[in-house]
């Protein structure tokens, strides 16, 4: 008898719970050139912050690499391929740069595009004026 009253109790629970609710025209919407400017500024913003690390760390890496092999010439005792590593991570990270450049390039595409645009146009219907909403195309042309 426990057993049935606490499930009855949990499903009735499970019904009454809320979900998170999404807005109906979230699976339409599209982002705006301002958006998408946005978007393209902080990944290119990104690519460049990765680029210019990359690049230090595997000058370091190479610096660091030489090091140690002059040290392994003259029999010293070396620190291990701290060099190597730094080097990699580098190089990693400048490869890593290129795919943010290519979606920031897509994005700003993206922006300058034709939009679609609803423009309020004052029409006359049964002796009154009222604005009407008429879908346009916006071209953006580049000078």
């Amino acid at each position: 008898m426990k057993k049935s009253i606490l499930i009855t109790a949990c499903l009735l629970m499970m019904l009454t719970v809320v979900a998170q609710q999404t807005p109906q025209d979230s699976s339409t919407h599209t982002l705006t050139k301002e958006e998408y400017l946005k978007k393209s500024k902080g990944q290119k913003t990104g690519a460049i912050v990765l680029l210019a690390a990359g690049g230090t760390l595997a000058l370091i890496g190479a610096a660091v690499s030489v090091d140690e092999g002059v040290d392994y010439v003259f029999g010293e005792d070396s620190n291990g391929d701290v060099g190597g590593v730094l080097f990699v991570v580098g190089g990693v990270a400048m490869l890593g740069s290129i795919p943010l450049f290519v979606a920031s390039r897509k994005n700003k595409e993206k922006a300058m595009k034709v939009s679609f645009k609803n423009e309020l146009a004052l029409q006359l219907q049964k002796g009154s004026m009222f604005y009407k909403s008429i879908p346009s195309v916006n071209l953006k042309f580049r000078f």
